[in-house]
């Protein structure tokens, strides 16, 4: 049997996936002798169904085809995360060595190593961004290169919350602003409002991410 665990959401919309009350009865046959998520199931009985009312005996021919593309798109994914997006935590029990090639004096995001307990990561920035909250995030900021203007603590205005854990603002009113320049380090505790209001060309920096449990 294959077992594909893995969600689709990121790959297509769920308004596309709404297809299993319109398979044929042959096509329904065969995909209940495979082992899928609903969503799968759904992807793969839309592949099937592009060929308009198959012989019953190529039915499984085309779902075994479509599982397969489907398993492939999977993979595919799984291996190519989107650039910024840490991999999924785990406990570091060995020394990660992360060579100046790899880490590119933090010309680009990334995240270099995640775990339970905390987040090393590399972030660039060409611009001003939001004010963030951090509410289970303890920021330990290290200047490598470039120049800004940071705000912290004070009272973050026009809050939201799409995940209450990382609120989003648009102003700091009450802060306090920090010219942050090469070889400077900050340290933002969890809960308090913090924003790169302006940024002088590009700042590059290390990010150590502590992280409450």
């Amino acid at each position: 049997m294959l077992k594909t665990p893995l969600s689709f959401g990121a790959l297509v919309s769920w308004p596309q996936l709404q297809v299993l009350n319109t398979v044929s009865p042959p096509i329904r046959h065969a995909l209940a002798t495979v082992t899928l998520e609903p969503r799968e199931r759904a992807i793969v009985a839309r592949i099937a169904n592009t060929e308009r009312r198959p012989p019953v005996k190529k039915v499984k021919h085309v779902v075994g085809f479509a599982v397969l593309v489907v398993t492939a798109v999977v993979g595919a994914a799984a291996q190519q995360p989107a650039r910024g997006t840490p991999p999924p935590p785990q406990p570091l029990t060995t020394s990660k060595y992360l060579s100046h090639d790899t880490v590119a004096g933090c010309s680009k995001a990334g995240t270099f190593v995640n775990t339970p307990e905390y987040i090393v990561q590399c972030s660039n920035r060409t611009g001003p961004g939001v004010v963030e909250v951090h509410t289970k995030e303890t920021d330990v900021i290290y200047v490598i290169d470039g120049s800004a203007t940071f705000v912290t603590g004070g009272k973050a205005q026009n809050v939201t919350a799409t995940n209450p854990l990382q609120p989003r603002g648009t102003d700091i009113q009450g802060g306090e602003a920090h010219h942050l320049t090469k070889g400077d380090v900050i340290v933002v505790p969890a809960g308090q409002p913090h924003w790169f209001k302006e940024v002088a060309g590009s700042v590059s920096y290390y990010v150590v991410k502590v992280l409450k449990q």
